[in-house]
């Protein structure tokens, strides 16, 4: 499976989300308009509008032509997706802002579609913060059953709402402005990438992904001995060639970081590390594809990569390509 386009939004500024239960800094894209003013952050949709410019669409109409079967997948991350507004400031837009959710999912990546083609699949993936390794998965099995020719993945999260601010904060995962503890802030930010059964210019060929979960009392964390983790890496190892050059981390400078590290310096005591997230922040579902991104973009020609991500519900994922 080739990964023939991939393009990303995010920002590595940073400024405080003063109005926050638990203020904090963010990485934070545009204000958003009202719903900004009302207590949610821009809005899923308005990231996705930014990243999909005219020249995006047009590059993945051409990668995905209306005689050719395509697939859409919106990897939503979590199912807050217009966002529950904590402080109710101003009831007009209290219509535009409670919808459902997950309906608000599906009505958003029929929208995408339209815009972007013909498409025969349409669909969308809540897996939390692994949903672009998810959609990517999913992607592959419907290009290895040859169900499709083209799947164009949309990843997208609102990760800077009250609710995520405040439950990062309450749980002590995030950098609060008092605190000087290594720990990611939250971010926005939203990825592209088409994938095929061809070469269409391709950036990286998908050599394997895996995808796992292991048995734990908490959905937050990881087992001492990762066994999710390593059940991820072996699977999407299958029919990898070759080690990995460098290992791009989930990285949430916690307990579960320590656990991560471990186990890829156990297996892969030679290949180079990197993470993102305190560089672009913590994009929730959209990590692992904007993430997944930017290592790509740093690999040379020939070069492996393994990508891992971690989600709440002890779920975890690892994907391995090469840089062509």
């Amino acid at each position: 499976m080739f990964i023939n386009y991939t393009k990303s939004l995010y920002s590595e500024e940073k400024v405080v989300a003063k109005d926050a239960l638990q203020p904090q800094m963010i990485h934070q894209i545009t204000d958003g308009g009202m719903a900004y003013k009302a207590g949610v952050k821009t809005m899923p949709g308005v990231l996705v509008d930014g990243l999909l410019g005219n020249s995006v669409v047009q590059t993945i109409k051409q990668l995905c032509p209306d005689e050719e079967r395509n697939g859409l997948i919106l990897a939503a991350g979590g199912t807050i997706w217009t966002g529950y507004i904590t402080k109710e400031t101003n009831v007009d837009i209290t219509p535009r802002i409670k919808v459902m959710p997950i309906s608000m999912n599906q009505i958003f990546a029929g929208k995408c579609a339209n815009l972007l083609g013909k498409y025969e699949y349409v669909s969308t993936d809540s897996s939390s913060c692994v949903s672009g390794h998810a959609a990517l998965h999913q992607a592959s099995m419907l290009l290895k059953a040859d169900e499709l020719d083209n799947v164009t993945i949309i990843s997208v999260d609102n990760a800077t709402s009250q609710e995520y601010l405040n439950f990062f904060a309450q749980q002590g995962l995030v950098k609060l402005l008092d605190k000087e503890e290594m720990k990611f802030n939250i971010g926005q930010g939203a990825n592209v990438t088409v994938v095929s059964n061809y070469n269409k210019s391709a950036i990286a060929s998908l050599d394997g992904i895996g995808f796992a979960s292991e048995k734990h009392n908490t959905p937050l964390g990881i087992t001492e001995t990762g066994d999710g983790y390593r059940k991820a890496i072996e699977n999407a190892a299958r029919t990898a060639t070759q080690e990995p050059d460098v290992i791009k981390t989930h990285a949430t400078f916690s307990i579960d970081n320590e656990i991560e590290e471990k186990i890829v310096k156990e297996l892969y005591p030679s290949s180079r590390i990197v993470n993102y997230k305190l560089r672009i922040g913590h994009t929730m579902g959209a990590s692992t594809a904007i993430e997944f991104d930017l290592a790509l973009q740093e690999l040379n020609p020939g070069e492996h990569l393994l990508s891992l991500g971690a989600g709440m519900g002890n779920v975890f994922t690892a994907a391995r390509a090469t840089k062509l």
